[in-house]
Formats: structure tokens, C-alpha cells, sequence
């Protein structure tokens, strides 16, 4: 080490990183608030490329001081102001400055701090303020430091320990369900059943407390009326202006314990609707109020087709095809593109081109949410545009998989798919066969185990159909089934029914469905079929009931959702939540262009039941 001497000033700061004759030297410029914050002596410690390195020096009050620092690269120095015996110094001052590569200077204000525990993070900024805590561990990242976590393993930031006996009540030993309140349970009354009044966690359900209980549509954490949630926790319709003309409606992602996630595409003006970008909306699951909004991807009639978490659970990944400018309009390219977005939907990262499609080949089936998040789609040219290939997005970036398809098609279109809660995923198409005579279309289908294998040796042929105008499929969990509609609004529809493992579908003619309508799985066998319409001035819902062979069951019911003045146009759609919830989600359109004015609602329900 080297100690260099400097005349006129008060105090001397002396520290070193390394020696050599190449050298680096910083001046330190120490200053404090209030100008009579006195100490002792000042410990100082430099950040940079080389590592971190401390000294420790007299000095009682503001002073100068230059060092040999090593090189002159970025970094962050401390500053402590401290009092008392070496052997049991006390922390008085702490202050922090920014070194800049390059600059030979650093100014560090110290104030009034505290560090109780010794281990030199004073305690404003001491996940342990009572507790050495050197490296600031927190591995359940609930700011509670490990060295003084109740529940090391579990986020707990409240620190409840009902008993005392230093183990948090959020890890404490318990048995919901045995007729014993114990520690961390609100209650018990002897089973684990929910909707009772006692959660399968030992929680009192009621309206109010701020989390969703079966049969509530939300709960904001209070009972007052007119807030969006009123006193018996059923959900008053959101409704947020567009900026710029929503095209195609609103996909939602689920992630379970975080916020709900919109997608939809977004024109860039009106001049030129073809071009735009996505647009990502975040909504509160309890209040249902609306939070952050974003927009990346700008490009050529983008499709968002996948939304699920990403890397970790501050981020998400998000799927989209981008037709390619410059191409022919009668053979137009486009890309299948994935992207990282912040949790906060700061900006859009980490972009990556995954395969060159034929516009339209390219088609998601709407698995947007969850934990393994995968889609399916059509490849193109350069390679076979008949061969199925599904997108897996488990990892970053994702990836397309193996190509499923055993037949040759053209004209490979409508794209449809459900996953199963067990594990497993089917995916359904339409195509033409090159040997088909006549203008029929054939129905097919792949089924994957929850490791991502096909099921079936072969694609599964459904049906051939003359026309039809939509392809949905819903997987059934009360028979463990999944059914595959081939839809058409001026007649009758044809369904089809496969078991999760392989072996051949079911085929039965169902219920006539309009265009634009949804499929929720109530549970019970019984199906949800949602749409939204234009009707008298407003929108309106209508549902119908279907059994597990899509015949109607019961009367279509009418749910308005509210009118306004100039109102032209409605669509929508209902989605699964992932605690039994469903959740409605509309585009209406006021007005024309160019005075047209758009905007995206949704309305929570606490289940599908209740629609019908």
C-alpha cells in the first residue's frame, strides 16, 4: 500500500486497491449535513473492476483527500462517519458517490446514519437491522434479511410469530382442518373445504378482506359500493379509452398469483391500419382496475399469439408474427418474432427472429398465460407449409419443435388448441387435402403428452365439412375429454370428442353458433358459449350452455354490458381464469372514421355458472 502526503488540508484519506507504477489517483471530497456533523475517523470503501477495497482514516468533519485507487474505472464509493474503540466502532454518518471512468474526483455527502448490527449497511437500508447480515441474503425476497427471517423459506415481510417461538406463522407446522386454531390460521373448522366461510388454508373468507373467495367476482379489501367492487363483491365493468383503433380482440394471460395481462394490436394512425403494434395492459385480479400499459413490435399487420411468464417471474414473454415489408401482396412473408417485457411493461427486449412463415400460416391457438406456455403453428417456405410445428416457450428464447404433421395439406388454416389441467395440450386444424374433391375441408388433430410427445402416431381426421366460419376447441375436465367445434353461424356444428391419450374421436352435431363466440369449461360437463354484439345502442353478452357434445342446453341468456351514444360496433370474448373466475373483455367502437373512437372493457364474474 501506498499512503500519499498532502499539505493543507485538515485530514488524510489513504487507500489502495493494488500498487503499480501505472497508479490512479482519486480525490475525495467528503462534506456533511448538517455542516457540525462531527466523528472521529472515516471509514471509505471504493467499488470498481478490481474488486472493492477499504481504509480507514482520522478525520472530524469535512476534508479532502487523494488516493491511489488503482485504475480509473467505474465504481461506487462509501463513506462512513464512525466514533468509539476500532474494536467496537459506532457508525454516526454514511454517505455514497458515483466514480466515473476517467474522472480523477469524487464528491461523497455524508448525514446522520446509524449501523446497530456492525456489518457496515447502515440501518435505513438493512434488511436486518438487528442482525449481522454481511451479504444481505434474502432468499424469498420479501426484504427481510435470512439472518433475521422468522421464514427464511416463505415471504413473509409481515413477521408474524403468533406463538413467540421464533418460527413465523407462515412456516409453522400446522394441520388445516383438524378443529384446532393454530398458529398462522384465522380459523379452522374442520375440513379444508372452500366457500364455507373457512378457506382450504384456514383463512375466513369473507367480502372485504381483499382476497378473491369463491363466489365473489372481486374484492377490493372493503365493502363500500360505487368503487368498481361493490359490498357483496360483484364487479362493476371497466371500461379504458384506446388512443389508436384496436383491431382483433383482447387476448388475456393469467399468471395466477400476479396481475392479469391484455394483448391486442393496435393500428399505428389511421391513415395506414395495416401497421401498428401490440399493445399490453396490465389489470389489478382483485379490483379489476386498470393498471400500466406498453406498446412494442411495431410492424405490418402483427398478431400477438403467445403470452406467458417469462425467465423469471418479472418478466414476460410474448409471441407475435410481423409481415415482412417489400413482399408481394399475393405471397407475403412474415416473421415469427419473441420478445422479453418487463413486469412493469417498461420496454420490450431481448427480440428474436424465429422462423420465416407464409403470411396466415402462422397461427396461434390462444395458450396465452401460464406456467409452460406453449402454441402451435404452421411453418412455411423454406420449408413444408403443411408440416405443424409447435412453439415452446419454456425457455429463453423459445423455441419451434419438431414438425407433427403427417400429412400434406393446403390451405392450412384455423388454428385452434386447449390444454389440459393435467398436463397435455391438443392442437386442431383445417386444411385441404391435395387428393380432395370438390370444396370440402378436413378437420384434424394432434394430441401431446405433458412432456410435449405427440400422442398420436398419426393426425387424427375429424371430419371433412363443406364450409365453416370457426374452429374452437375446450378441454373438458369433468370427463377428461377434449372437444374440437367446427362452427358455423348459418346451420348446425359439428363436434368431435378425444380422450387425452389417443384413440379415435367422437363425432355428433351440436348447437348453431355465431361467429366471434368463445368456449369455457364450467367444470361440471356443461360448457359456456360467449359472445358479444352490437344490440339497441349497447353491448350485450349472450351465453349458452352446451353439454359435452356441444348441443344446446337451456336458454341463451343476455347480459348487457352498458351502452353509449354513437356506439357502432361491439365484439368480445370470455376467458378461464385460473381461480374459477371468468372474466369478459370487449372492444367498442364509437363513431366513424376518421372521428371514431375506440376503447377496451372487461368485466369480472365469480364463475361461469353464474352466466347461465
Amino acid at each position: 500500500m501506498r499512503e500519499w502526503t498532502l499539505s493543507g488540508w485538515s485530514a488524510l484519506l489513504v487507500l489502495a486497491l493494488g500498487c503499480g507504477d501505472a497508479g490512479g489517483l482519486l480525490e475525495i471530497r467528503v462534506s456533511a449535513e448538517p455542516a457540525d456533523l462531527a466523528f472521529d475517523r472515516v471509514r471509505v470503501e471504493v467499488a470498481g473492476d478490481g474488486g472493492v477495497g477499504t481504509w480507514e482514516r482520522e478525520l472530524s468533519g469535512a476534508g479532502s483527500a487523494t488516493i491511489d485507487a488503482g485504475p480509473a474505472s467505474s465504481g461506487t464509493v462509501r463513506v462512513w462517519g464512525i466514533r468509539g474503540a476500532p474494536e467496537s466502532p459506532q457508525v454516526v454518518a454514511f454517505g455514497e458517490g458515483a466514480r466515473t471512468a476517467g474522472e480523477g474526483r469524487v464528491e461523497v455527502t455524508v448525514r446522520a446514519a446509524s449501523d446497530g448490527d456492525g456489518d457496515w449497511v447502515v440501518d435505513a437500508a438493512d434488511d436486518c437491522p438487528a442482525r449481522v447480515n454481511f451479504r444481505q441474503v434474502d432468499s424469498d425476497g420479501d426484504a427481510v434479511g435470512d439472518a433475521c427471517d422468522t421464514c427464511p423459506a416463505v415471504a413473509d415481510p409481515e413477521q408474524r410469530d403468533t406463538d413467540g417461538n421464533g418460527v413465523g406463522d407462515a412456516c409453522e407446522p400446522h394441520d388445516c382442518g383438524n378443529g384446532a386454531r393454530e398458529a398462522g390460521e384465522a380459523c379452522d373448522d374442520g375440513n379444508t373445504a372452500a366457500g364455507d366461510g373457512c378457506s382450504a388454508d384456514c383463512r375466513t373468507e369473507a367480502c372485504g378482506n381483499g382476497s378473491i373467495d369463491p363466489g365473489e367476482a372481486c374484492d377490493d379489501g372493503n365493502t363500500a359500493d360505487r368503487d368498481g367492487c361493490d359490498s357483496d363483491c360483484r364487479h362493476t365493468p371497466v371500461i379504458v379509452a384506446a388512443e389508436l383503433p384496436v383491431l382483433g380482440d383482447p387476448h388475456l394471460a393469467d399468471f395466477g398469483s400476479g396481475d392479469l395481462v391484455a394483448a391486442w394490436f393496435s393500428a399505428a394512425d389511421l391513415v395506414d391500419p395495416d401497421r401498428g403494434d401490440i399493445r399490453l395492459q396490465r389489470i389489478d385480479r382483485a379490483t379489476g382496475a386498470a393498471g400500466p400499459g406498453a406498446a412494442f413490435g411495431r410492424g405490418t399487420a402483427v398478431t400477438p399469439f403467445h403470452l406467458r411468464r417469462g425467465g423469471s417471474p418479472a418478466a414476460l414473454t410474448v409471441a407475435w408474427t410481423d409481415v415482412l415489408d417489400g413482399t408481394m401482396p399475393a405471397v407475403r412473408h412474415a416473421r415469427v418474432r419473441v420478445a422479453t417485457i418487463p413486469a412493469d411493461l417498461s420496454s420490450a427486449a431481448g427480440v428474436v427472429d424465429l422462423a420465416d412463415v407464409e403470411e396466415g400460416l402462422a397461427r396461434g391457438w390462444g395458450t396465452f398465460g401460464g406456467d409452460r406456455g406453449l402454441a402451435f403453428a404452421f411453418a412455411a417456405p423454406p420449408e413444408d407449409p403443411s408440416t405443424g410445428r409447435w412453439l415452446d416457450g419454456t425457455a429463453w428464447p423459445p423455441v419451434l419443435g419438431e414438425p407433427v404433421g403427417a400429412s400434406a395439406y393446403v390451405n392450412t388454416e384455423f388454428v385452434a388448441g386447449a390444454s389440459r389441467d393435467r398436463g397435455g395440450w391438443l392442437a386442431a386444424w383445417a386444411g385441404v387435402r391435395p387428393d380432395s374433391t370438390g370444396l370440402r375441408t378436413s378437420i384434424w388433430a394432434r394430441r401431446f403428452d405433458e412432456s410435449g410427445a405427440v400422442a398420436d402416431p398419426d393426425d387424427a381426421w375429424l371430419a371433412d365439412v363443406a364450409g365453416f366460419d370457426q374452429l374452437e376447441a375446450v378441454y373438458e375436465p369433468a370427463e377428461d375429454v377434449y372437444l374440437v367445434g367446427v362452427l358455423n353461424s348459418s346451420g348446425a356444428s359439428h363436434w368431435s370428442r378425444l380422450a387425452p391419450g389417443g384413440g379415435s374421436p367422437d363425432a355428433l352435431v351440436g348447437a348453431t353458433l355465431p361467429y366471434g363466440v368463445s368456449l369455457v369449461a364450467t367444470g361440471d360437463g356443461t360448457v359456456l358459449a360467449g359472445w358479444v354484439r352490437l344490440e339497441s345502442g349497447g353491448c350485450v353478452l349472450h351465453v349458452q350452455g352446451l353439454d359435452g357434445y356441444g348441443r344446446a342446453v337451456g336458454a341463451e341468456r343476455a347480459w348487457p354490458l352498458g351502452g353509449l351514444a354513437g356506439l357502432v360496433s361491439c365484439r368480445g370474448s370470455v376467458s378461464p381464469l385460473a381461480d374459477d373466475r371468468v372474466i369478459v373483455n370487449w372492444v367498442r367502437v364509437v363513431g366513424v372514421a376518421p372521428d371514431a373512437s375506440w376503447s377496451v372493457g372487461w368485466w369480472f364474474v365469480a364463475s361461469a355458472g353464474d352466466l347461465l
